[in-house]
């Protein structure tokens, strides 16, 4: 059904390493912020290559705005 191919496509989750994600976007580099706020948004977000080819987005919060653990849960 089309319920099952839809979950084939979905990546397994896998946790990132810093150095990984710090790579991948040219070291958290001001060309690969895509938030609307750019760099003055209180949580960036970056689009980013892994070795792999495969595009991913980074949201790196910053201390002021650390979220609730909950949200990931």
């Amino acid at each position: 059904n089309g319920e099952n191919v839809e979950q084939d496509c979905v990546p397994a989750f896998k946790e990132f390493g810093l150095l990984e994600l710090r790579n991948a976007t040219g070291g958290f580099s001001s060309e690969y912020i895509v938030s609307e706020s750019g760099e003055k948004a209180p949580n960036v977000v970056y689009k980013g290559k892994l070795d792999n080819n495969r595009w991913v987005a980074v949201k790196r919060f910053s201390k002021q705005s650390w979220p609730d653990p909950q949200q990931f849960a």
